[in-house]
């Protein structure tokens, strides 16, 4: 709590450059997200530590004052609590899709439909609530 840098909001991907990170080892989509975005733009971000542990990540951003680009989600209960401070990365936006398909040529069985709608539920609620932008498509066939 307390960093200038996360206090603002947001902030542009040019200002990770340089930061001491605690980031995923790869192959990680969001890790592989954030290697192209400062490949582009000639970063240098590089971690101080790779983990793939999430309670690890958090940990050592509280203590050690590291930085990390996780999910809102992942982080929302210490930034309620007051642990964590978080910026949103926007520009350029990292951003990542959730996509459901089903077959065309046969009707979801009432088990699908079910986990549908809950799955669309809570899409739908953790965007209501910030956590997350949801955009709900439907695809309609004929």
């Amino acid at each position: 709590m307390g960093d200038t840098l996360t206090s603002k909001g947001d902030i542009p991907v040019s200002a990770l450059s340089g930061l001491p990170f605690i980031l995923p080892s790869a192959p990680n989509g969001l890790r592989n997200a954030l290697d192209a975005v400062a490949r582009h733009d000639k970063l240098t971000v590089t971690p101080v530590i790779e983990a793939d542990s999430l309670p690890l990540f958090k940990s050592l951003a509280e203590q050690e004052r590291l930085y990390s680009v996780l999910p809102l989600h992942a982080v929302w209960t210490e930034i309620e609590e007051g642990r964590l401070q978080a910026a949103k990365i926007a520009d350029p936006r990292l951003q990542r899709s959730i996509t459901m398909a089903m077959s065309k040529s046969k009707g979801p069985a009432r088990a699908v439909q079910v986990a549908s709608a809950a799955i669309r539920s809570i899409v739908q609620e953790l965007g209501d609530r910030g956590m997350w932008h949801s955009t709900a498509l439907e695809l309609k066939t004929n």
